[in-house]
C-alpha cells in the first residue's frame, strides 16, 4: 500500500501579498497625485488671485485718474465684455504680441464703474456738518453737461428749519439760501452780478426770482445743505442727524450725488477681486461752506 504525503503549497499567499502590496501602491500613489495636483491648483489660484488683485487695483487708479480729470461729477462705465471691441475693457495679455486673442486661464480682465449722478437721493446730515451736491453731471468725456433745473428736496425730520441750503451759481449768477423744504418752482431773493462796475469792482443786486429760472441761467450749480441743529439742547445728540430726499421732477435731469462710489473690478479664469470706494465730495469743495448761509 502506497503511502501519500502532503506538501504545503504557499504560492497562493505570495500571489496575494504581491497584489496587496501594488493595491497599497497605487493607493498611496494616488493619493500622493491628488495631493500634488491640489497643490498645484491652489498655487494657480494663489497666481491668478494675485493678477486679480493687482488688476482691480490698477483699474481702480484708472478711475481716480478719470475723476481727478474730468471733475468729481463724472459718472462713466468700463464695461467688461473680452468679445467686444477694444477699449470697452482693459486686458493684460500673456502675450503682448497677441493682445487682443483672450485667453480666460491667461489673461486679466479689468474695469471699472463711476457711479455719482442720480435722479433720487435720500441721505442723512450730522448737527454742524454739510453736503455738497452739484446740480450737473458730465458722463461723457466732452465739455457738455446734464444739468437739473427742477428738483424737491425734503426733509424727513420734525425740526427741518435747523436745515439750510443754499444755491451757489457761475460767476454771473451768485446765489440764494433758505431754510428748510423746498420746490424749485418756488421764489427766493438772488444774489447776482450787476453789470455797473465802481471803480473796477464788481457790484453785486438782488431780485426774486424762482430757482427754475436761477438754474436756467447758470451753468454750473452747486446745492450745499447744513445741519446747524444746537445739540446741547437734545438728550440724544443722534436726535439731531436730519434725513432729506432729493428727487428731480424731469427723468433727464440728473444731479451729483455727494458720495460718488467707485467700483472696480477684475477676473481671470474662475477668480474675480471687486473693490469699492467711497468719494465724499464734500471734502473736495470744502471751500463752499463759506459761502451764504442762511438761517
Amino acid at each position: 500500500m502506497k503511502k501519500y504525503t502532503s506538501k504545503n503549497n504557499t504560492s497562493w499567499f505570495t500571489l496575494l501579498v504581491i497584489l496587496g502590496v501594488i493595491g497599497f501602491l497605487l493607493i498611496l500613489l494616488t493619493g500622493i497625485f491628488k495631493v500634488v495636483a491640489l497643490e498645484l491648483k491652489d498655487t494657480k489660484n494663489l497666481d491668478n488671485y494675485i493678477k486679480s488683485r493687482s488688476a482691480a487695483e490698477a483699474s481702480e487708479e484708472l478711475a481716480l485718474l478719470k475723476i481727478k480729470k474730468e471733475g468729481f461729477w463724472f459718472d462713466k462705465d468700463l464695461d467688461y465684455n473680452p468679445s467686444g471691441p477694444q477699449g470697452q475693457s482693459l486686458m493684460l495679455s500673456w502675450n503682448p504680441e497677441d493682445a487682443w486673442e483672450y485667453h480666460p486661464n491667461k489673461d486679466v480682465f479689468f474695469w471699472y464703474t463711476i457711479d455719482s449722478k442720480e435722479t433720487e437721493y435720500e441721505g442723512t446730515i450730522r448737527p454742524w456738518e454739510f453736503q455738497v451736491i452739484p446740480l450737473f453731471t458730465k458722463n461723457t468725456e466732452w465739455e457738455n453737461l446734464d444739468r437739473t433745473e427742477s428738483f424737491i428736496l425734503t426733509i424727513n425730520w420734525a425740526n427741518g428749519e435747523f436745515l439750510s441750503w443754499n444755491i451757489i451759481g457761475d460767476e454771473d449768477k451768485w446765489g440764494m439760501s433758505g431754510l428748510s423744504s423746498i420746490d424749485s418752482s418756488d421764489s427766493f431773493t438772488s444774489k447776482v452780478t450787476d453789470d455797473t462796475e465802481y471803480a473796477n469792482r464788481v457790484s453785486f443786486r438782488t431780485q426774486e426770482q424762482s430757482i427754475e429760472d436761477f438754474l436756467s441761467e447758470s451753468s454750473q450749480s452747486y446745492l450745499t445743505l447744513l445741519n446747524f441743529i444746537d445739540t446741547t439742547s437734545l438728550w440724544n445728540p443722534e436726535e439731531g442727524i436730519i434725513n432729506y430726499k432729493l428727487t428731480t421732477k424731469w427723468a433727464t435731469d440728473y444731479f451729483t450725488k455727494p458720495v460718488t462710489t467707485v467700483i472696480a473690478q477684475a477676473k481671470i479664469w474662475e477668480i474675480k477681486q471687486n473693490i469699492e470706494l467711497e468719494i465724499d465730495n464734500s471734502k473736495y469743495f470744502d471751500v463752499l461752506k463759506y459761502s451764504i448761509y442762511g438761517r
